[in-house]
């Protein structure tokens, strides 16, 4: 489409969304409606997802803002969080790869699955899109799912087919990538299951890794030492101003019995990353 073309259209879409606002101003964020009146790609994205049809970049639109507004993403912030999450580096932005391309790189073999936690979780993976999207504008950003060592006991399909459709509905055109590193055999159903919600359009940007070339695709220098490369950005740790686990569970009206569940399980994992960063404050 024509720069001028395109400029109309995004015109048009943005007076029809304000119009659906004027009447129903208590669906919307207005922080979201301000972006929507002064940031092109705000509107944009929407367009270039449904091939320029206007009606339907309107109704992506009008959702994508519902759901900002209902989820309250625009409230998000790194607090809400356990600081063991933090800790841990299951799910972690890093350095930008060799192509400038932000990256957000998901640990399988960290996880598993708590339902206690499955709001709080949702709520993290928006936290980090959310970051990502907004410190590249939009676009070029990635995801990084390093299955290494990912046995069938890491999987979560809840959360999964929770972060699929997120992304590709709410945050159209800010992928430049989906890349799916060492991704065994036992796997590969689970990965189907999950493409499915990909919408077509955006299959060519899922690509697959092993650890012979991944560097090869991000770059060396650009690269978590856990998957060979040479970058020495800390990756996780403790951040100012959060609660530990146990508070956040008891300030949360979660069962007092779950706390130790999840230990019992994150804990090895916890005593890594500590020593991590014992032996880093001490070099």
């Amino acid at each position: 489409m024509p720069v001028s073309d395109e400029c109309t259209s995004v015109e048009k879409v943005r007076e029809m969304f304000l119009a659906i606002y004027e009447n129903n101003e208590e669906l919307f964020d207005e922080r979201d409606v301000n972006k929507v009146k002064t940031d092109e790609w705000t509107v944009l994205r929407f367009l270039k997802d449904k091939q320029n049809s206007e009606k339907q970049a309107l109704d992506a639109l009008v959702e994508a803002m519902k759901w900002r507004k209902s989820f309250g993403v625009n409230d998000i912030k790194e607090t809400d969080f356990p600081q063991e999450f933090w800790e841990m580096g299951e799910a972690h932005i890093y350095e930008r790869d060799k192509n400038g391309v932000l990256p957000c790189y998901i640990r399988v073999k960290y996880h598993k699955q708590f339902g206690e936690i499955m709001e709080i979780s949702k709520k993290f993976v928006v936290f980090l899109i959310e970051e990502m999207d907004r410190e590249t504008g939009g676009k070029n950003w990635g995801v990084i799912w390093d299955c290494d060592k990912g046995t069938i006991f890491n999987v979560d399909l809840d959360l999964l087919l929770f972060i699929v459709p997120t992304v590709f509905k709410y945050y159209p055109g800010g992928q430049s990538y989906f890349l799916i590193h060492e991704l065994p055999f036992v796997m590969w159903s689970i990965y189907q299951i999950a493409r499915a919600f990909i919408p077509e359009h955006y299959r060519s940007i899922i690509h697959f890794s092993c650890r012979k070339d991944i560097a090869d695709f991000i770059g060396k220098q650009s690269l978590p030492d856990y998957l060979g490369g040479e970058c020495s950005k800390p990756y996780r740790g403790p951040i100012d101003d959060a609660i530990m686990f146990a508070e956040w569970a008891r300030i949360n009206n979660v069962k007092e019995s779950f706390p130790k569940k999840f230990f019992a399980h994150y804990q090895p994992i916890l005593d890594e990353a500590r020593e991590q960063f014992r032996c880093e404050d001490y070099d």
